[in-house]
């Protein structure tokens, strides 16, 4: 991701938000019919729609006050890109 802080253009951001955006459309859609298929028929609607408002308000509202204290500490604009493989990289390890 050094490549897209030390020369922005257009086309490397384009590139960035599509490769993002297929890996967001890739596990969202599975995971939209996981969840609604593991609630129980009665509590369906609304025991889906509270776990997914909640991992979103919870995970998604801190995001971006991390990201800052991450930038301010390092001072690398990058580094909040450069830590998202960790948790992703431990949890390969854990299934192999």
């Amino acid at each position: 991701m050094l490549w897209l802080v030390r020369e922005p253009s257009f086309t490397r951001l384009m590139t960035v938000e599509l490769w993002f955006s297929f890996i967001y459309g890739s596990y969202n859609g599975a995971m939209v019919v996981f969840l609604t298929e593991i609630m129980p028929i009665d509590v369906r609607t609304s025991g889906f729609s509270l776990a997914y408002s909640l991992a979103t308000a919870v995970f998604g509202g801190f995001t971006p006050a991390i990201s800052t204290y991450l930038i301010y500490l390092t001072g690398n604009r990058a580094v909040p890109g450069l830590c998202c493989p960790v948790p992703l990289r431990s949890d390969l390890s854990q299934r192999c």
